[in-house]
């Protein structure tokens, strides 16, 4: 399983060389077709001229080949995965059978599961910081963790930031509900990564994983993401409603500030903040994000218990909007009475 998983990392490297150079070469045949066109040159020489350079270039149009074998080299990685992804599934679906018939002959099977998990373990966390460390985005988030006394704690003790920082993550695989693939935790200060996607995920994708959690992290060091909302008790529902959508838009901003490095990470480009959420960002976050809507409803229902809250974009402005409607408990002659 291991060779398979360090294939498909070596060969979508290629595939992305592949359309790296496809692209430059593209480029520059543009560029040199485009600066002859602007030559001042007539005469049966010039014509001629340009009529062999347009034939070499013609030549050169192998970046055509180079897109069809990138793509054929991402097709062949996904046959890759499935299978990777069928045998584990096999081996779990007869893991029951095989200890039952292991421990009817006798024999001890005690860390067999753990060891099996093991081979099927690809990558460990630091070897994945280690490849995000590399990438501009990865220094980046040391550089932040480090400006903003913030750091990550990884399980072979490396310590990414700030070591005499106040604010210490734990950063570990661990059991995440399904679909989640990473959890950024104000709490506890933890960073937990989901153990199942070490089968299904290759280095780059898990130190993008990774990454968008640490965007949460040191997001919450320099304030952009306050843990819960100042409230008095003696608002309106309007300044409620106001307080709420502020909370709320800025747990989105950060979200979308995540989902944008984890994409810089798969993609291997910096990333910089302008630091503004657009309303077209807003939109295409709830869009593309379905859960959060009604995770977000639900946090502001528990920080206020007697509303039930909408979150909404509004279309014309493009601002977050919270509705509240407060909760009416109709009087009851069964009604308990202490």
């Amino acid at each position: 399983m291991t060779i398979i998983h360090m294939d498909t990392e070596v060969t979508r490297a290629l595939a992305v060389r592949f359309r790296e150079s496809a692209n430059l070469i593209e480029k520059s045949c543009s560029t040199i077709a485009s600066g002859m066109s602007q030559v001042e040159w007539d005469g049966e020489s010039s014509s001629d001229f340009k009529t062999r350079l347009s034939t070499n270039l013609r030549g050169l149009a192998v970046f055509n080949e180079l897109t069809l074998d990138a793509m054929r080299l991402n097709d062949e990685i996904e046959q890759w995965v499935t299978t990777d992804q069928n045998a584990v599934q096999t081996f779990k679906s007869n893991q029951t059978i095989w200890q039952t018939l292991f421990a009817s002959a006798g024999i001890n099977v005690t860390g067999f599961t753990s060891g099996f998990r093991a081979i099927i373990k690809p990558y460990s966390l630091d070897e994945v910081w280690e490849y995000l460390q590399g990438t501009p985005s990865g220094k980046a988030l040391e550089e932040l963790a480090l400006e903003h006394s913030t750091c990550f704690v990884f399980p072979d003790g490396t310590i990414v930031g700030d070591p005499n920082a106040a604010t210490r993550y734990t950063v570990n695989f661990g059991d995440l509900p399904k679909e989640t693939g990473g959890a950024h935790n104000r709490n506890d200060l933890t960073i937990t990564i989901d153990d199942d996607l070490l089968r299904l995920k290759d280095k780059v994708e898990l130190a993008a994983i990774l990454g968008h959690e640490m965007q949460h992290a040191v997001d919450a060091a320099q304030g952009k993401m306050p843990l819960f909302p100042k409230i008095s008790g003696k608002e309106s529902e309007a300044e409620l409603e106001t307080i709420m959508a502020d909370w709320i838009d800025g747990r989105v901003h950060s979200e979308v500030r995540s989902y944008e490095r984890q994409e810089n990470i798969l993609v291997g480009s910096a990333y910089e903040d302008d630091g503004i959420l657009t309303g077209g960002e807003r939109e295409d976050f709830f869009k593309n994000h379905t859960s959060y809507q009604p995770d977000y409803e639900e946090d502001i229902a528990n920080v206020l218990p007697g509303y039930k809250a909408t979150v909404s974009v509004d279309p014309n402005s493009g601002e977050l909007v919270v509705d509240l409607q407060p909760l009416t408990q109709p009087l009851s002659e069964f009604a308990y009475t202490a």
